[in-house]
């Protein structure tokens, strides 16, 4: 299982954004300042979770985005999820280029576990440990 730049990158944007006290929504820019990203790669970003509906986005001169729920029912699995197809299964060559049902049983274990700890991590708490 391997985790991308990516989704880290889409997982600091969401704390930025969760972290904005306005009701107004915050812009591209203002995020890009605040995660130091390529903009063009930023607004790709935004785009998958607001597809995914975990933002939602304003056109407009006062335009950008804001969470579409509130910030504790937002896990970090819905994030990674969210952002270039989600966590992937790497396959993983064994010696002799052979997996046995044991070691298969193993991963999908490890992915399960993974994905349950994920799911287990929710916006709200990363955003107050970014506050403190």
């Amino acid at each position: 299982m391997k985790q991308n730049k990516a989704q880290k990158y889409a997982v600091a944007a969401m704390v930025q954004i969760a972290a904005h006290q306005s009701k107004e929504p915050l812009s591209a820019i203002v995020i890009n300042e605040r995660v130091s990203l390529p903009l063009r790669f930023l607004k790709r970003l935004l785009r998958e979770l607001a597809n995914a509906g975990l933002l939602e986005s304003t056109l407009g001169r006062h335009g950008g985005f804001k969470l579409a729920q509130p910030a504790n029912q937002i896990t970090l699995h819905d994030i990674v999820d969210a952002v270039q197809g989600g966590l992937k299964n790497e396959p993983v060559e064994i010696a002799g280029g052979h997996r046995w049902l044991n070691e298969e049983r193993a991963f999908d274990a490890i992915d399960s576990s993974i994905r349950k700890e994920l799911g287990a991590i929710i916006l709200s708490s990363l955003r107050a440990a970014k506050a403190t």
